[in-house]
């Protein structure tokens, strides 16, 4: 805690700084509660396999800490945590990188961890340990006390000895504070379920059929204001809870342009017909309520405004281990006649982050 304490002023005249790791997706290399020093770094001079600090695209503001594994060729890194089976969803644009991870001290930075998670009574139990280590320090260097026989110490160094232990436990505590003041990195797991690619064109309405590994949307032939809703089960079999989103990714739909004039409701809940019909609505995660013959709730909500990331994501499903979710997909085809003969192909993707 001393040297956390103490070299903090330096490593920011020289742009470096200290975060600190608050989740276990790098595990077993930054594990919660580390203190990281990293310095600043340009994305042209990471190599794959370097852990390395970006601005976080699910938190605005925030970092994320993870390990680079290529170089695209529009100059976008992949990354990935160690602990995470599957690679970040979401490309970083070398705009968004901001340093390399240089020191780490193993657990130093639990206090900041603790204020975070609301976990106040370890915080409580260390403060107090230390502030009895400085009494007892302070204690055992009391004016009068005679040093052992045979101590070679000169007298000007003795009483620098002698003080030792207690200024070290008085700087331990005023480094608590300043180590709960640090900024977080966010070490996230990641996991990702799509779709086939769903696809429509204009003209009369007809459905595939339905399967879990294929796509549950498929029109052709739709006319203006025709209308219809198919679901699918998402199951969920990780480890640790999880925090799921829905979104169409950057570059997911494809087509001639129809997905502005593809209006879009999304809900969730229980059902296991492919076809909605015994599907309970529990959540509105896209476009407000109801639906009925005259249209949906609000014609701006179209497939084009559709989140394209986790950030942007609709819905907010806390899953846990071996539990499932049914979304209910309710598209319309607005009456425009610049519609005409358009189509479009796009794929679904839940994410989900623990």
């Amino acid at each position: 805690m001393l040297l956390a304490a103490t070299l903090g002023p330096l490593m920011m005249s020289v742009g470096w700084f200290s975060v600190v790791v608050t989740s276990g997706s790098m595990a077993p290399h930054y594990r919660p509660g580390d203190l990281v020093v990293a310095r600043p770094v340009d994305a042209a001079g990471l190599h794959p396999g370097q852990a390395v600090l970006v601005e976080n695209p699910a938190e605005p503001g925030g970092l994320l800490l993870h390990r680079m594994i290529r170089h695209n060729a529009d100059g976008t890194l992949v990354t990935k945590g160690d602990a995470n089976a599957a690679e970040d969803t979401a490309a970083v644009p070398a705009t968004a990188v901001r340093a390399l991870p240089r020191w780490r001290v193993r657990y130093i930075a639990l206090p900041r961890l603790w204020v975070r998670e609301g976990a106040y009574v370890p915080l409580v139990l260390t403060g107090a340990a230390l502030a009895a280590l400085a009494v007892v320090a302070a204690s055992s260097t009391a004016p009068g006390r005679r040093l052992p026989p045979g101590d070679r110490f000169e007298p000007e160094f003795r009483g620098l000895r002698e003080r030792l232990p207690s200024a070290f436990a008085a700087v331990s505590i005023l480094a608590v504070p300043l180590l709960i003041r640090l900024p977080a990195v966010e070490a996230v797991y990641v996991s990702t379920s799509s779709t086939a690619s769903d696809s429509f064109t204009t003209g009369t309405v007809t459905f595939g059929a339905n399967s879990p590994a294929g796509a549950i949307i498929t029109a052709t032939g739709a006319t203006p204001g025709s209308y219809e809703r198919r679901c699918v089960r998402v199951s969920y079999t990780g480890s640790l809870p999880a925090l799921v989103r829905l979104y169409v990714p950057a570059g997911g739909i494809t087509g001639t342009g129809l997905a502005p004039y593809l209006a879009l409701q999304i809900r969730s809940g229980t059902g296991t017909a492919a076809n909605c019909s015994d599907f309970t609505a529990a959540t509105n995660d896209y476009n407000g309520t109801g639906y009925n013959a005259a249209g949906l709730r609000d014609l701006t909500k179209t497939l084009a405004t559709l989140g394209t990331d986790y950030a942007t994501g609709a819905g907010g499903w806390n899953a846990a281990s071996g539990t499932t979710r049914t979304y209910e997909v309710f598209w319309m085809l607005l009456p425009n006649n610049d519609a005409a003969s358009l189509n479009v192909t796009f794929t679904l993707t839940w994410e989900g982050r623990s």
